[in-house]
């Protein structure tokens, strides 16, 4: 963890039985590509890509911690944000700066209908599974870490 604030929000958001990934998604914001050079004409330069890494990423939400943000950070966010916009992903976006803040957002991704909807259909899915295979589950040992299955 980079930071106490993330530190205690990864605490708050295990204890309150959230599923999310930790920096485990990388959004590429613009694509790396060459750019021939102004001054001589010749020389190609490969200019990198822009990516971004939320801290914490639900199904349904995204938490970016930040205590003190930078002009950087201002216009990296902006491009997410149309980002996600263009590609019509559906994340509600927090950023809380304190303590206080990440609460209301647990609070709030708690009492979302999209989240509840999804936990339902989980729930759902688990149950049909368990009941169709009961040899298969969806969550299974691998190296003594318990991993998801695709499906």
């Amino acid at each position: 963890m980079k930071s106490p604030l993330e530190e205690r929000t990864f605490k708050r958001l295990t204890e309150a039985g959230l599923k999310f990934e930790y920096e485990g998604v990388t959004f590429v914001l613009q694509p790396s590509f060459a750019l021939e050079s102004i001054e001589s004409g010749k020389k190609i330069k490969k200019v990198r890509d822009v990516k971004y890494t939320p801290d914490f990423i639900g199904d349904t939400w995204i938490i970016e911690t930040k205590g003190h943000r930078t002009p950087v950070f201002d216009l990296r966010w902006k491009l997410f944000k149309y980002f996600l916009h263009l590609n019509k992903l559906d994340y509600k976006l927090y950023m809380p700066r304190n303590d206080k803040q990440v609460i209301e957002a647990i609070n709030d991704i708690l009492n979302d209908k999209r989240h509840k909807s999804l936990l339902r259909k989980r729930r759902v899915s688990l149950k049909q599974s368990v009941e169709t295979d009961n040899q298969s589950s969806p969550i299974q040992a691998k190296n003594g870490r318990r991993i998801r299955k695709g499906g």
